[in-house]
């Protein structure tokens, strides 16, 4: 399984904690899963799975995991696509492209699960600005089609885990529907604090309203809307809530001078707000104290292509959060947890979510229902459906195979 890897010490992309759950939960179900990733100087999260260091970000990755693979001889590969997985920019997607097509050459069954998938009604001068791409919109939508279709042309299955996705993979950019497969998320391991006992860790009142936003910090996840909202509301009282901005850097761009510029802005403008207490990023192992000490998840997304990390954990938590219409849209759901996003209306719902009862069950309702409809146990059966379907037989997973 191609794919990056869960730190210690340091941030990764969502991807990542999804990856090594789904590699840990099929290796219980009798497959031999290996997790090729990028090679880091920082320690890897505890994990059960084979970690190969294999690859560095960049234009030779391609040639780096052709070669393991070569030493290796996996029955078959799965690949764990999102944008910039090999590297920002073009150079990324250019590696990913050549590693699709040495796997041909070698004959190797490909699977790939599509974390991002972006809509071409998504990309506009707005979009491009947004994640700070450097061609213009009519480059993007031909890069864009041009690395679908290649999914779509060399690969044995394609994996996404909304219904939305597949829709715009067939629609957009034309990939054969009996290639894509719609698999549900598994529940994300974790552990469980008291309430009580989270805040007490945490140095927050027990009587505090609480609201978390954790993940890395990028323009399109909309922080700038919520810490204005949070400008709105009391910064006390009785009728004050307290916003954990658990906001780390990205991992993919943090070396660059106009993101860096963006970061600092952020943490300047959090910190001169009495009712937000700027976290940073949250190890690996202390999320779960985050999301147990805090009444809600707020995620202000502006724009969305790709499920969730954040929304994957919430539903394995069964916790109560409230999103954007950006991130509604994007996961068919029209339920009381859903604001526009803009400070005001962000605002106004925080405030009905800790002030009107009545409102918040039914917030609580919604987001229970949508952790039974994304988290099912079906996962297990159609990856090693997708798997054998690859194979072109009944897969023996446990002499061996290397994913």
């Amino acid at each position: 399984m191609i794919s990056s890897v869960p730190l210690r010490d340091a941030a990764e992309i969502g991807s990542a904690y999804f990856s090594a759950a789904l590699a840990q939960a099929l290796t219980s179900a009798d497959m031999s899963v290996e997790l090729w990733a990028k090679g880091s100087p920082s320690e890897f999260a505890a994990q059960s799975n084979p970690i190969i260091r294999c690859w560095q970000p960049g234009i030779g990755s391609w040639f780096d995991i052709l070669a393991t693979a070569v030493r290796r001889k996996p029955d078959l590969v799965h690949v764990q696509h999102s944008v910039f997985l090999f590297g920002p920019g073009a150079t990324g997607e250019i590696a990913t492209l050549l590693l699709l097509i040495g796997l041909a050459a070698l004959r190797i069954p490909l699977v790939i699960t599509c974390h991002d998938v972006p809509s071409l009604s998504q990309i506009s001068t707005a979009y491009i600005k947004l994640h700070k791409y450097n061609f213009p919109v009519a480059a993007v939508k031909a890069g864009l089609r041009t690395l679908f279709s290649a999914f779509s042309l060399l690969s044995r299955g394609i994996i996404v885990h909304q219904q939305a996705f597949a829709r715009i993979l067939a629609e957009d950019y034309k990939v054969r529907r009996e290639k894509i497969t719609i698999i549900p998320l598994l529940p994300l391991p974790f552990r469980t604090f008291p309430k009580e006992q989270a805040r007490r860790r945490l140095r927050i009142s027990e009587k505090a309203d609480v609201a978390l936003f954790f993940g890395y910090a990028t323009a399109y996840k909309g922080i700038d809307v919520l810490l204005n909202a949070m400008k709105q509301l009391p910064s006390r009282g009785r009728d004050g809530v307290l916003l954990l901005l658990g906001a780390g850097k990205h991992p993919k761009v943090d070396g660059r001078a106009d993101y860096l510029a963006y970061y600092d802005a952020l943490v300047e403008q959090a910190r001169s707000l009495e009712n937000v207490r700027f976290v940073g990023f949250i190890p690996n192992g202390e999320i779960d104290l985050y999301i147990d000490a805090c009444d809600v998840v707020v995620l202000p997304y502006v724009e969305f292509q790709g499920m969730s990390g954040p929304l994957n954990q919430c539903a394995s938590h069964r916790k109560a959060y409230l999103i954007s219409r950006a991130i509604a849209d994007g996961i068919d759901d029209n339920g009381p947890e859903v604001f526009d996003p803009s400070p005001a209306a962000l605002a106004d719902t925080l405030t009905r979510y800790f002030t009107v009862p009545e409102f918040k069950r039914s917030v609580e309702q919604s987001c229970q229902a949508f952790s039974d409809r994304v988290l099912s146990a079906a996962w297990r059966d159609r990856t090693r459906q997708t798997y054998e379907s690859a194979l072109g037989r009944s897969g023996n997973f446990a002499t061996g195979a290397a994913e």
